[in-house]
This record gives C-alpha cells, sequence and structure tokens, in this order.
C-alpha cells in the first residue's frame, strides 16, 4: 500500500512533527506501508527527528498555490492508495481541492483543536471537509465539530515513542523537580506556570523547575524570571532527547491556552510521572484522569495551579500514588493498540 503524507514543514523540534515522523516509520517498518512524505519547508538533512532510510521526501518549495500545483502533478504521477494531511489549521483546505482520481483515499489527521481556528476556516471547513474520505481526530470532543461536515469522523490517540518496557521503570519519589516541555509561544502559555510558581518558589526554595523548549516568547520569559528573582527557575532550552529528564522529574505541567492532544502528556505518563494541566481545549482530559495520574485545573486559573502543583510537592504519596496508576493508563497510548486503530479505521476499511 502507498500512502503519501503532506505536511507544512519538519524542521522544528515540536509535537506535530515528532508524531509525523513516528507515524511514517511505524506505518513502514510495523504494517509494511510504502510511505512518501511531501512538504513545504525541510529538506531531508533538516528534519528534527529521525526518518527510516525507506521513507522518501520531497520539498515542494514556493507560496501555497506553487505548491498546490507541484502537489497535482506530483500526485497524477504517484499511484498513491491513500494520501493523509496532518493539518495545523489550514492545509487541509488547501488539500481538499487536489485532483485526485476517486480510487484515492484523501484522509485529514487534525493535529490542533478545532477550537483555536479562525472563523473564516471554520465556515470553509464546514463545505470542504466533506470533500475527505476520513477524518481522524485525536480527542472525542474534535471529533463532535467535525462530525458536523463529515460523518467518517474517527477519534485515534498518538502514539507514545516510548514502549511498555518502561513500566519496570521506578519513579523517583525522592525527586523535586518540576518540569514543562514545549515550544515557548503564546499557545503554550509558559507565563503562566512562572505566575503560579511566582506564588510558592520562597516557599519551596529547595524545589526547582526547568522548562524545556524553544521560542518567540524565550526573551519575556527570561526577564520575567529575573525581575521576580526566581532562583530556582532555568530555561534549559531544546534537548534532543528528553528521556533523562522525564526519569528524574517530580511531575509535569502544562499551562496550554488549547491543545490538539499533548503529546508531552503521554511521553511523561509512559515515564510515570504525575500531571498537572489546565482543562484546556481539548487533549489535556483525555490523557489526565483527574486525581487518578494527575490533576486538571480550571483553564488559566493561576491561582488553583499554585494549589495543585503545591499539593504534590507537599505529597510524597499522591506522587507516588498517580505514578502507579499512570502505568495503566498509559497502555492505550502504545503503538500496538494506536496501529491497529489506524489499518482497521483508515486505510484497510
Amino acid at each position: 500500500m502507498k500512502i503519501l503524507f503532506i505536511v507544512n514543514g519538519l524542521s522544528e523540534m515540536a509535537g506535530t512533527e515528532r508524531v509525523v515522523c513516528l507515524l511514517a516509520n511505524l506505518f513502514s517498518q510495523d504494517l509494511g506501508y510504502e510511505i512518501t512524505i511531501v512538504n513545504r519547508k525541510t529538506d531531508r538533512d533538516s528534519v528534527a527527528y529521525t526518518l527510516n532510510n525507506g521513507i522518501v521526501l520531497h520539498r515542494f518549495s514556493g507560496n501555497y498555490l506553487q505548491f498546490y500545483l507541484k502537489l497535482n502533478k506530483f500526485i497524477k504521477e504517484g499511484n498513491f492508495n491513500h494520501i493523509l494531511v496532518h493539518n495545523m489549521g489550514k492545509l487541509s483546505l488547501l488539500c481538499s481541492l487536489l485532483r485526485i482520481s476517486s480510487n484515492i483515499k484523501l484522509s485529514s489527521l487534525e493535529h490542533v483543536s478545532f477550537i483555536s481556528r479562525p472563523l473564516w476556516v471554520k465556515l470553509l471547513s464546514k463545505v470542504l471537509y466533506q470533500r475527505f474520505h476520513k477524518i481522524i481526530s485525536l480527542t472525542k470532543q474534535d471529533e463532535c465539530f467535525y462530525k458536523k461536515y463529515n460523518r467518517n469522523v474517527f477519534t485515534i490517540n498518538n502514539i507514545s515513542p516510548y514502549s511498555l518496557e518502561l513500566n519496570n521503570l521506578e519513579y523517583n519519589v525522592l525527586s523535586k523537580k518540576i518540569i514543562a516541555i514545549g515550544r515557548l509561544t503564546y499557545q503554550k502559555n509558559f507565563m503562566a506556570l512562572l505566575e503560579a510558581w511566582g506564588l510558592l518558589f520562597e516557599k519551596y526554595s529547595d524545589w526547582n523547575l526547568e522548562i524545556y523548549g524553544k521560542g518567540e516568547e524565550e526573551n519575556l520569559l527570561d526577564n520575567y524570571i529575573k525581575i521576580e528573582n526566581m532562583h530556582n527557575v532555568k530555561l534549559c532550552g531544546i534537548r534532543d532527547n528528553l528521556s533523562s529528564v522525564y526519569a528524574d522529574a517530580a511531575f509535569l505541567v502544562m499551562t496550554s491556552r488549547y491543545e490538539g492532544l499533548g503529546l508531552v502528556l503521554i511521553e511523561a505518563q509512559s515515564f510515570h510521572i504525575p500531571l498537572i494541566a489546565f482543562d484546556c481545549p481539548y487533549g489535556p482530559a483525555t490523557v489526565i484522569e483527574h486525581n487518578r495520574n494527575g490533576l486538571l485545573v480550571q483553564n488559566q486559573n493561576i491561582e488553583q495551579l499554585a494549589l495543585a502543583m503545591e499539593s504534590l510537592i507537599l505529597s510524597s504519596e499522591k506522587r507516588l500514588t498517580f505514578s502507579e496508576n499512570s502505568k495503566a493508563v498509559s497502555k492505550k497510548y502504545q503503538k500496538e493498540h494506536i496501529l491497529s486503530c489506524w489499518k482497521d479505521y483508515v486505510f484497510e476499511k
């Protein structure tokens, strides 16, 4: 089976890019599919995550019209069975207009919450999403939105990049390290985390907060840390491999304004780390079972976030309970289950 992935770019070390590369590798090596990736921005040597040698990558540079014309020609000559668009907001609208033969099935994987999109994108989606064979959502909440535009909508969660072998990993209950991971952007809203930590850091001076990522708000966050004299906060930049970071953390905090699903939550849970997140639309509530493997906080409520963080700081017993519970919850994000969903609901149905 020949499958074409379409994505804007693969150069950023972010969740969508990681999921695209992970799915391409697993579809190829585990399901035996022939995978080709077309994108607008990234050459092979600039891809942020590893792609297996058997996966073909093409870059069609230019504006959206030029990309569309090149893509149409390429598809006509490619003899693909399926086309999967990795959508962050607008790409699926463009790809819905592709001139493809009736024997090619066009589907869209929606990486970002529908509620975060501009009104004009939502209005166009109402018309253009009817053209897709399947729409794949990351959460049940988003699935409800897409079913207004297409009957064939399925929720398939992201795959954890880490295996179930980590179930043997022992949680470090003595750790006093809080971590947060993601692009330093408006969406991820790390300023809220700093404001919450500002209510706690002097009281718990032996605890440390480490923030991993890069982005346009880095200077803003760095200046805030210096102005508030937060001696136990560190901006750690980007790491190629976060395994050691997860393995040594007491818990992880996510402060996003909105999420598709939140790959960071899935990754952290694979290491049995307790989770705290704003109950934003819509990803965190899918991964976090409140008071079982973590805590959900009213969206953008700084005081409640600080209280949730303090509750885990004060109770090693609660942290350990959440860690133990995460072992069972994390199983539904393992590759065997997720690949079976893709095969049964999308590619071979």
